[in-house]
């Protein structure tokens, strides 16, 4: 399967929040699709995803949220919050 088969190739060993990644709706979000964007964003992800250790991304202007796994149960009940601005995630941060 090539990259046109499979645009979220990059995804597919990122756990389960690769595949919550791969099957969000993002065309109508600020960052736009994700296998659109730019190699920095997918190498990052890349780098998120995998550690055995709760390990989060914030990218772009409104500081989207991105997350591993392992990171997921330190949201709580803010763990539907992929791809959220971070202000509205810990907005007392």
């Amino acid at each position: 399967m090539n990259k046109q088969e499979n645009p979220y190739g990059f995804l597919d060993n990122g756990g389960r929040l690769g595949r919550r990644i791969r099957n969000l709706d993002w065309s109508q979000h600020p960052l736009g699709p994700i296998d659109t964007r730019d190699a920095t964003l997918r190498t990052s992800l890349d780098i998120v995803l995998f550690p055995s250790f709760p390990t989060f991304l914030l990218w772009g202007d409104d500081l989207t949220l991105f997350f591993n796994d392992p990171y997921e149960p330190m949201l709580g009940q803010k763990a539907h919050s992929l791809g959220s601005p971070y202000r509205a995630v810990w907005h007392q941060a």
